[in-house]
């Protein structure tokens, strides 16, 4: 699925099933930023500072209810803001 937002970027979400290959992607203006993990894959985006502030899955087939974090992904979202901040200042 490829929607559109405002500002005029584009989001793909691709998702496939246990069953299927448990697969997870989440795309904003061609860049990936899906945990891919099995369960469900969340992406939080700020639409007015045009950043990604997260990415993170839950696997919904486990008794657990922990969560994986994309760090390597946050620590660039981090980046991101700081210079948004910066630029601010």
């Amino acid at each position: 699925m490829i929607i559109s937002y405002r500002g005029g970027g584009e989001i793909s979400i691709v998702s496939s099933g246990l069953n299927e290959g448990s697969y997870s992607s989440i795309a904003i203006d061609g860049k990936e930023y899906s945990a891919n993990k099995c369960g469900l894959n969340f992406v939080i985006y700020d639409n007015n500072a045009k950043v990604v502030v997260d990415s993170v899955a839950f696997n919904t087939s486990s008794m657990s209810v922990d969560g994986f974090r994309n760090i390597t992904a946050v620590l660039g979202y981090l980046s991101q803001y700081k210079q948004i901040i910066n630029s601010h200042k």
